[in-house]
């Protein structure tokens, strides 16, 4: 089965972000729901790599294994690959100087893939991009990938798994 791109956009802010937590502050108070989050430019790598996290987000809510409080954070911590949620927040969180990230939508079902996105980025008056997740080895290295296998996409599948490793 061929997935769908996974629901995401990538967009620019009008200007660098100079407090994370003033600016998620703001970011709270306008999205929908938690179903809407942020992540760094450098995390999404592949549509693949989105819709893994996704999957193990909803296995880990449906089994109550969630080590996060709520699904946003879970799926951030799964695309940084680790347990930690502080460390998934320094991997795949904003950071002050931020010029754009990806607003992510995480459906409930891989058909629901109708959302909000563009009314949130209006909101927010953000401009966006065209691009897709790509591999790239500055994004590799934000995660904390040190790619072992000429199969680099192989190598984010197993980042992803390897956060609940030990559980």
């Amino acid at each position: 089965m061929t997935l769908p791109e996974f629901p995401c956009t990538l967009v620019e802010f009008d200007s660098p972000v100079d407090s994370v937590q003033d600016f998620l502050k703001q970011w709270n108070t306008k999205r929908p729901n938690p179903n809407y989050l942020l992540v760094s430019a450098n995390v999404l790598q592949s549509d693949e790599q989105a819709w893994s996290a996704w999957l193990r987000m909803h296995r880990n809510s449906d089994k109550g294994e969630m080590l996060a409080r709520s699904k946003d954070v879970e799926f951030i911590r799964l695309l940084a690959g680790t347990h930690h949620i502080d460390q998934a927040f320094k991997r795949a969180g904003l950071a002050q100087g931020d010029q754009s990230a990806w607003l992510v939508y995480l459906p409930e079902g891989i058909d629901e893939l109708e959302n909000e996105s563009e009314a949130i980025i209006a909101s927010f008056d953000w401009k966006t991009s065209a691009l897709r997740p790509s591999i790239d080895q500055r994004g590799l290295a934000s995660l904390g990938i040190e790619s072992l296998s000429e199969d680099l996409e192989s190598d984010l599948l197993v980042h992803v798994v390897s956060a609940d490793l030990g559980q």
